[in-house]
């Protein structure tokens, strides 16, 4: 971590004012491009968006915006990387040290990290050093850590011997939400990487920052060329669009609102192409007379507005036993 990183981490513990470092401000300011076939490259069509910081809807940098032809590129060489083997062919076991690499990157960069998620989503900077930043990096520990305990289990059926096994899918769109950027990014690319697929990153346009530093970070592990890629861009009738609708993707994973995943799955039936969706919920908290009472407060307010109630796994909705009504509305708004 360079010395202007270490000042950054000592402000974020201590709680002074923090001041953005010059090294984030460069960063800031040039243009974030697309990852495509291993190099850093600009759209073909020669068209960039803004990205805002919601708190004070300052611009903080302008983003290439990937068009069909970028797509076309993409999804060329992510199949060119699966045909020709040189990662799905690796060990489960070398895969997961990858992984593991990955993991010790993120938390060596937690505090530029936690800035830029912070900038970009306008969450308090605790939030995202002590819970985003940190998350991400457990989740590919923790992929990797199942890699190591992965068995390929055999059956006897009378003389008959079955057995299972895993093989990579192929061509793997990841689709990523502005509530919880580098968390949900980390938590789609983990596993996909470490069974050996291709991956074509689609970050939120709202919040595309933490992706690029992170696909910066996965640069420094020398992944063949055409594994990892990221794409930013808009969806409907855009970069998602034209991603989830392409012939030659083998899966979607996505994350994000109800309608969209209606979407992608009216254009993903066409392939087939595999899906798994993570859309929005409406959990509830179920509040009953004999609950311990301070410990139920800290919970349901948690469970509605951590994170501003922008998860999809929050309880928007309370039931609570009508004998406490009255007494819970007025502790629950007081608190």
């Amino acid at each position: 971590m360079t010395k202007s990183f270490s000042v950054l981490e000592k402000a974020i513990l201590s709680g002074e004012d923090i001041s953005v470092p010059e090294e984030i401000k460069n960063w800031l300011h040039r243009e974030k491009k697309l990852f495509i076939d291993g190099e850093w490259c600009d759209d073909q069509q020669n068209e960039q968006f803004e990205d805002w910081n919601p708190a004070t809807e300052e611009i903080l940098s302008s983003v290439a915006l990937a068009g069909k032809a970028d797509v076309d590129r993409a999804v060329k060489a992510a199949n060119d990387a699966f045909r020709l083997g040189e990662w799905r062919k690796k060990s489960l076991k070398s895969r997961a040290k990858v992984l593991l690499r990955l993991a010790d990157l993120i938390e060596k960069h937690r505090a530029p990290l936690a800035l830029i998620e912070s900038l970009d989503t306008g969450k308090p900077i605790r939030e995202t050093y002590d819970g985003d930043v940190v998350r991400a990096a457990q989740n590919f520990r923790f992929f990797a850590e199942y890699a190591l305990e992965l068995e390929n289990p055999e059956y006897e059926n009378g003389s008959d011997i079955h057995y299972t096994m895993r093989e990579a899918m192929g061509v793997a769109v990841l689709i990523t939400p502005w509530n919880l950027p580098l968390y949900l990014e980390s938590w789609k690319i983990a596993p996909a990487l470490l069974m050996g697929n291709s991956c074509i990153l689609k970050p939120s346009e709202l919040s595309p920052l933490s992706a690029t530093y992170l696909t910066e970070l996965i640069e420094e592990l020398h992944l063949p060329r055409g594994v990892f890629q990221l794409l930013h861009g808009f969806g409907d009738k855009s970069t998602g669009e034209f991603l989830v609708a392409h012939p030659d993707i083998d899966g979607i994973s996505f994350t994000g609102e109800t309608r969209t995943g209606s979407a992608i799955m009216r254009s993903a039936a066409v392939g087939p192409t595999k899906l798994s969706f993570e859309l929005g919920g409406k959990g509830a908290s179920i509040v009953f007379a004999d609950a311990p009472w301070e410990k139920m407060l800290d919970h349901t307010v948690r469970a509605a507005f951590r994170n501003q109630g922008q998860i999809c796994l929050a309880c928007p909705r309370i039931f609570v036993e009508r004998s406490k009504y009255d007494d819970f509305l007025h502790d629950f708004l007081h608190r």
